[in-house]
């Protein structure tokens, strides 16, 4: 378990918690108040996040975290369901640009991905049609519906490779 690796001087600004993304946006926006926050003594809002990793059920992120994590400069998100994930990176796209996405086929003879993508906070020096070619490329992709990688290999691609 993560919680008790001795991460020494490098960890000194590291916190874990476990709270699903709909508690978090309350916690994080002072909607409510979370008994498990108070014991750690943590306060959400005294935090600067410049990187969120989010792992959502097969139903994908909600509007609220959607909206929240927007404002986040880099996210991690990983996904068991790759519809949920076009969906909500169609979202995310309008504030993120796709820098990496790997699918990993660990589910061999079957039509179930996992996927793994990082966004960066979008700059004004970048354009729409270049994300717009990595969402046209995912989007075959998934309605291809076959198994893109062969079993147990892991492909990897990088924002400028689409």
């Amino acid at each position: 378990m993560l919680k008790n690796v001795n991460f020494d001087r490098q960890g000194k600004n590291i916190k874990f918690i476990r709270m699903s993304s709909e508690e978090f946006v309350e916690a994080r926006t002072g909607v409510r108040e979370f008994r498990r926050l108070i014991q750690e003594d943590i306060n959400l809002q005294t935090y600067n996040f410049s990187t969120i990793f989010v792992d959502p059920p097969r139903a994908g992120l909600d509007r609220d975290t959607i909206k929240l994590i927007s404002n986040i400069d880099n996210i991690i998100y990983i996904s068991c369901n790759p519809n949920t994930l076009y969906q909500d990176l169609k979202e995310l796209t309008k504030t993120h640009i796709i820098k990496r996405f790997a699918l990993f086929d660990q589910f061999a003879f079957t039509n179930h991905i996992e996927c793994g993508v990082v966004l960066t906070k979008n700059s004004m020096d970048l354009f729409w049609n270049e994300d717009k070619l990595a969402f046209n490329a995912f989007e075959n992709i998934i309605s291809s519906k076959a198994n893109y990688c062969s079993s147990n290999q892991t492909q990897e691609y990088g924002y400028n490779e689409w």
